[in-house]
């Protein structure tokens, strides 16, 4: 997953962004976001690579083993805190909710993987650009229906260049390619604005 963000280093240049969600710094395959810092050059035009992942890049939320954090990346295409620097979303495909004892068979436990999204709110910064992390998964109370394990909450990410409620913030819609309501995997798109959520 790649897209474009906000110029970071002041160079007047803007970054990129890229999802390595086989990454295993945090945990295997707990995934991982590299900003690449570029410059106008025809060639080396990447300066740097910060990584962002737990406790990389000012990245404060936790990740979890097999999680594929980085599995899709979008710019949110508004400054979320006010602080000047557009803000960043993540997805994370295989992100664990929860595990529980199984009881039909000794010291086997069962892991429910729900996917989340994390907004990355960003700063101007050369090493550690997230200020903060906000985790979002297919629980929160926000959805009128609660996603199951399998629908894949968070497998894809966009910002709209809309505002639909005006407060002045573009919108999101997330990517559910699992989600059977209408049928197995027949899939859903989520438009997330303010604290409303609508299938579309």
């Amino acid at each position: 997953a790649v897209t474009s963000c906000q110029d970071l280093d002041g160079d007047g240049v803007r970054e990129l962004v890229v999802g390595a969600d086989g990454d295993n710094s945090a945990g295997i395959n707990a995934g991982a976001v590299y900003i690449l810092y570029l410059k106008q050059r025809e060639d080396e035009i990447v300066k740097k690579a910060v990584r962002i992942s737990e406790e990389d890049g000012g990245f404060d939320a936790s990740l979890s083993a097999y999680g594929r954090f980085g599995t899709s990346v979008a710019e949110v295409g508004s400054d979320l805190d006010g602080n000047g620097v557009d803000d960043l979303v993540v997805g994370a495909s295989d992100y664990e909710i929860s595990t529980g004892y199984d009881g039909h068979r000794k010291n086997i436990f069962r892991v429910t993987f729900l996917r989340a999204i994390y907004i990355l709110y960003m700063k101007e910064d050369k090493t550690a650009p997230v200020l903060h992390a906000q985790t979002i998964t297919g629980l929160n109370p926000i959805f009128e229906d609660s996603f199951s394990d399998g629908d894949q909450f968070g497998y894809a990410l966009t910002a709209i260049d809309l505002d639909l409620d005006g407060n002045g913030v573009n919108e999101l819609v997330v990517g559910v390619p699992g989600d059977g309501e209408k049928g197995k995997n027949s899939g859903k798109r989520l438009l997330i604005y303010d604290d409303k959520i609508r299938s579309v």
